[in-house]
């Protein structure tokens, strides 16, 4: 995910807790496999929710801070037992 030195983000989790962020997600919570999870946020125009692009810098998704960004599921694999990880499963 790309960042900003003095970028802060609140996340919701998939607990519903919050916590405020200024690294990449994955890494603080202890994700290895990471390619199952994703930030969204909710699109001011439309209310739609739209996934963060990992590559590109949050400031230029996003407008207005506070950045509020929920913490998802991106997609489930078809055999969760093959998941190495505990805390993915």
């Amino acid at each position: 995910m790309g960042k900003s030195h003095a970028l802060r983000c609140e996340v919701q989790l998939l607990d519903d807790q919050s916590t405020t962020v200024d690294l990449d997600i994955c890494e603080k919570i202890e994700v290895a496999e990471k390619d199952y999870f994703g930030l969204r946020y909710i699109d001011e125009k439309d209310g739609q929710y739209n996934w963060l692009d990992p590559l590109r810098p949050i400031k230029k998704q996003l407008k207005h801070e506070p950045y509020h960004l929920y913490f998802a599921v991106k997609f489930y694999p078809p055999n969760p037992t093959a998941l190495v990880e505990d805390i993915t499963r």
